[in-house]
């Protein structure tokens, strides 16, 4: 693992450099914390500019790491690059499992600069795997729920939300 993003067993309270983007000229000021353990410094002011959720002032209490409990490493590292003034990043050979992590996150955080590329791929991905009924998808979270049911043509109910 690089020093970048630490597990959360090592250093709890330093912050880790942002690497989501190269050459980062942004001093990170908050650390986000994925469901891997991995540790990702990133911009407070940045969150609060590009999303719908996060206030401009967030401050973690105590100075604790902010955990993400839906995203695992690779799927934080993509949505920290929307929350950036810089080029979006290439989905088209993001796996499944982080797309959908992504996608789930964009609308849950109103990340609206990622909504209609991430409707975009699961589209793309859909169609790859139209072999998989869509009654058999369970989803853990309501905010992809329309999304899905538009991407498949179905009525509301189709689709199971845990």
């Amino acid at each position: 693992m690089d020093d970048a993003h630490e597990s959360t067993e090592e250093t709890s309270q330093l912050i880790p450099a942002c690497i989501v983007i190269a050459n980062c000229p942004l001093s990170a000021d908050i650390v986000l914390v994925s469901s891997d353990g991995h540790r990702f410094g990133t911009h407070r002011r940045n969150l609060g500019d590009f999303t719908g959720v996060f206030p401009v002032d967030i401050a973690p209490v105590n100075g604790e790491d902010v955990p993400m409990p839906d995203l695992d490493s690779k799927a934080l590292a993509l949505f920290l690059q929307y929350v950036h003034h810089h080029r979006q990043p290439d989905l088209s050979g993001v796996p499944f499992k982080s797309l959908f992590q992504l996608a789930e996150a964009v609308e849950k955080y109103d990340v609206y600069s990622a909504t209609e590329i991430c409707k975009v791929q699961m589209r793309s991905v859909s169609r790859a795997v139209d072999t998989i009924p869509p009654q058999s998808l369970v989803l853990t979270s309501p905010h992809v729920e329309n999304h899905c049911l538009e991407f498949f043509n179905m009525p509301p109910g189709m689709i199971t939300v845990s």
